[in-house]
């Protein structure tokens, strides 16, 4: 577990940057089996990043709904299910919004003031 690497995103490349959808998915799905953080992680994520999640495709909303079906399975109900069920919540609000309206540079300005992206 040491030496496991996922990401391809971050700066450091012999390092995971702990940000991308795929370092996300691999630390909740480590949480989920009841595993502590490895050390190529070099930070957890908080729930409030969980919240501020900005998913790019339908594919990687569907990625995370099965860690939550995963997590009801292992009778896991922790805040970050519930921060992550509202991320794909919102963030599937955003793709609609992004993909059929005239008015999406407003709608996603005002999500922007809310939901800001955390880098």
């Amino acid at each position: 577990m040491k030496y496991l690497r996922v990401c391809w995103s971050g700066e450091k490349k012999d390092r995971n940057c702990c940000r991308c959808q795929k370092c996300v998915w691999t630390m909740l799905s480590l949480r989920i089996n009841g595993k502590p953080l490895p050390e190529c992680f070099d930070r957890d994520i908080t729930d409030g990043e969980i919240l501020r999640l900005r998913y790019h495709s339908l594919d990687e909303i569907k990625s995370m709904e099965r860690l939550i079906l995963r997590a009801k399975v292992s009778s896991v109900s922790v805040s970050w299910v519930h921060a992550l069920q509202i991320s794909i919540l919102l963030n599937r609000l955003r793709l609609a919004v992004h993909a059929s309206t005239p008015f999406g540079r407003i709608l996603r300005s005002v999500y922007r003031f809310f939901f800001p992206p955390f880098l």
